[in-house]
């Protein structure tokens, strides 16, 4: 102790968390069995945009440029407004017309009602403690946000996983001819819900199970963790809500490419046209735009849960986890741009039930909407919706 007295100067905090004033001690100094020693600044004491006092603040607060969090507020308002607005017409646009709503969409359409709330909640509220600096709405709202916001993630995730083991048995066929009903696709999407209640609920009710992530601006399941028991429930919440979807919708997915090559190959023989481009590209797409987004946020957040004492910073983590948040905007873009049913549908519910770039012209009804069917053809003929 005498040592590191003798060091010379040790910080001390003052009431504003921008002066930082420092004291010396004597070499001669005796303490007394009641002295103290100052603790040790941490980054919630030196961050500029923190006011101390004023209830819950996070532990982990990294430092960062006012423009580093003013441009990161004016993204999470992008990502609100979008987020919000293209989920939004698709659930519109499902509503108002009946062709839509066929079994086969209903888990298209729970994955926009969970991307649609993710951004809703998540974005509205990022853009405020951003633009503050850190999340200052209270330790109990910070835990409410990372559980509703990976409750909403991991649903998504389930019902792209869902959506593609449902196309696999429709056009594939593994078990023979099978036709999508409305309890088997109700059916999928409690089975995104529940799989994801199941995983998520938990941390929340066991452990303070949630906590601020990357700037500390949002809030997302406690990676850092040090006790057994916790790491070994990350490990297999990673398992089981991140890989195991993934593999379903890889096996699903190459399935049907596969699948797809065939019947292209059967209708170049019979002179038909072929689907299979329009579809393999829309696979394509969707599989890649879901890695991209996801696979660096679950590879950081994975190592962190194996080796929480790494000391990684958590401003390192913050990159990832933004860019993830982007997930919300491109699938409903996927699915309107290479769904000609959704996309035109979408078209004439801005065109009061015209489709001026419709090749049937701009005098064309509703009937040639209800032509275009999604997937399934009694032929073993597929095309993309």
């Amino acid at each position: 102790m005498q040592s590191m007295l003798d060091a010379g100067r040790i910080g001390i905090v003052n009431d504003s968390v921008q002066d930082i004033d420092y004291w010396t001690y004597d070499a001669e100094v005796s303490l007394s069995s009641t002295a103290t020693v100052p603790e040790i600044p941490q980054c919630k004491d030196l961050n500029p945009y923190v006011l101390k006092g004023d209830g819950w603040i996070p532990q982990h607060i990294e430092i960062a440029d006012r423009a580093v969090y003013t441009c990161i507020a004016i993204y999470m308002t992008f990502l609100f407004l979008f987020s919000t607005s293209f989920n939004g017409i698709v659930i519109a646009a499902t509503y108002k017309f009946r062709v839509l709503r066929q079994p086969l969409n209903y888990i298209v359409v729970n994955l926009a009602v969970a991307d649609f709330l993710s951004g809703l909640v998540e974005g509205f509220l990022s853009i405020f403690t951003n633009a503050s600096g850190y999340f200052f709405f209270g330790k109990e709202l910070c835990i409410a946000e990372g559980y509703v916001i990976s409750l909403f993630a991991c649903t998504a995730l389930n019902s792209i996983a869902v959506m593609a083991f449902e196309r696999y048995f429709v056009i594939c066929k593994p078990f023979g001819p099978v036709k999508v009903g409305a309890k088997a696709a109700a059916a999928g999407v409690f089975v995104a819900w529940a799989w994801s209640f199941f995983w998520n609920t938990p941390p929340l009710i066991l452990w303070d199970g949630y906590e601020p992530e990357g700037l500390g601006t949002t809030c997302a399941p406690k990676w850092f963790v040090t006790d057994d028991g916790e790491r070994l429930y990350m490990i297999l919440y990673f398992v089981f809500a991140f890989l195991i979807p993934l593999a379903i919708i890889s096996f699903s997915y190459g399935k049907l490419i596969l699948e797809l090559r065939q019947i292209a190959k059967e209708s170049s023989l019979s002179g038909s046209k072929s689907p299979e481009k329009e579809v393999t590209k829309m696979v394509v797409i969707m599989v890649a735009a879901f890695v991209l987004c996801w696979l660096p946020y679950a590879s950081f957040a994975m190592y962190n849960a194996v080796n929480p004492t790494a000391q990684m910073s958590y401003s390192l983590g913050a990159i990832p986890a933004f860019f993830a948040k982007s997930a919300t905007i491109y699938n409903p873009i996927i699915y309107v741009k290479l769904n000609r049913q959704f996309r035109d549908c979408v078209i004439r519910m801005f065109f009061s039930g015209r489709n001026p770039w419709s090749d049937e012209g701009a005098t064309s009804s509703m009937a040639s909407v209800n032509s275009s069917q999604v997937t399934i053809v009694s032929t073993n003929k597929v095309g993309p919706a």
